[in-house]
């Protein structure tokens, strides 16, 4: 009964809060290029043709797409991806009309948290879009980053299943799971982050100028790269290492991203986001540092760990 409590406590804080808030309601727009996004290939396709021919720029990102020196950069990141797949043969990651899905499923001014992964899984059909969100059929296993962002969720206290690796309720609620490289080349990781940089990097500046007072979670060096561009008068960042089984586990588990987020959302009068995966209530597990084996269920407990205190700025 004690570990049923402490689970609803954690739903009890997001209804006081006033905070489960979906934001993707998609407009009459959208649903015309729905299609195109869900048919088009690389083959058949470039990315110039779906954001600007076909007008599939992702609904309220329309000024950031418009300017100059963003089409620019799309003309140069579409004409590598199609030499890249139409000439030189490679098999690219994601889908092209989920390069942009997280922008797509999160306009400007619904965003409420910002998790900035590095790149596309980089198995063949792996890839949804959305950094650290795989398919239902997907076991975390295959990608063990998004198997650890689940368990460090159970960290702290939430429901989710390890075995089940989706996070569309994030994004649905305003959390952009956006990754720093759009696409790779498949088995290829980083292989187009230097193509996406300046890109990217320009997003993450319009989100810190044209978004409410944010939460920005940072893992790894990568990420924290970008917090020069972040204004922490305006925004809250909570750093952590990167969940790669090849990092230390010390350095991401049991800092408390969630509930830190939460806590400063609800205080700013943003609500809070409902990081529950699986109906409650559930289990509350002891927080711990999981090591990655390679036989399911793909990582073993360690020793316990205590929450860190969310930061203060």
């Amino acid at each position: 009964m004690k570990s049923v409590v402490l689970v609803l406590a954690v739903y009890l804080q997001l209804a006081k809060c006033d905070g489960i808030t979906h934001v993707n309601d998609e407009s009459p727009d959208y649903e015309t290029c729905r299609a195109l996004l869900e048919s088009a290939t690389y083959e058949t396709h470039t990315l110039m043709e779906i954001v600007y021919d076909s007008a599939c720029k992702p609904i309220g990102w329309e000024e950031f797409f418009d300017r100059e020196d963003v089409n620019t950069m799309m003309q140069e990141i579409s004409d590598r991806l199609q030499n890249d797949s139409q000439v030189q043969g490679l098999g690219l990651n994601p889908d092209i009309g989920w390069i942009f899905r997280a922008l797509h499923m999160v306009p400007p001014d619904k965003v409420r948290v910002i998790i900035l992964g590095q790149d596309p899984a980089p198995q063949p059909g792996l890839a949804t879009g959305l950094a650290f969100s795989l398919a239902p059929s997907v076991h975390p296993t295959k990608v063990p980053s998004v198997q650890r962002v689940i368990l460090e969720a159970r960290n702290e206290g939430y429901c989710v299943d390890p075995t089940v690796g989706v996070l569309v309720s994030w994004a649905e609620q305003g959390v952009v799971l956006l990754n720093t490289a759009l696409t790779l080349i498949q088995d290829k990781i980083g292989s187009h982050i230097p193509l996406w940089s300046n890109f990217t990097q320009e997003v993450i500046k319009y989100m810190n100028d044209n978004t409410d007072p944010s939460v920005w979670l940072l893992w790894g060096s990568k990420a924290k790269a970008s917090e020069s561009y972040i204004d922490k008068t305006k925004h809250y960042i909570v750093k952590g290492g990167h969940p790669s089984p090849n990092a230390d586990g010390k350095y991401f588990f049991c800092q408390n991203y969630f509930s830190c987020a939460n806590e400063w959302l609800c205080e700013k009068g943003r609500g809070m986001v409902d990081w529950n995966l699986v109906p409650l209530p559930c289990r509350k597990h002891a927080s711990r540092l999981y090591n990655r084996i390679y036989d399911d269920p793909g990582y073993s407990k360690e020793k316990k760990c205590e929450m860190q205190a969310c930061p203060k700025y």
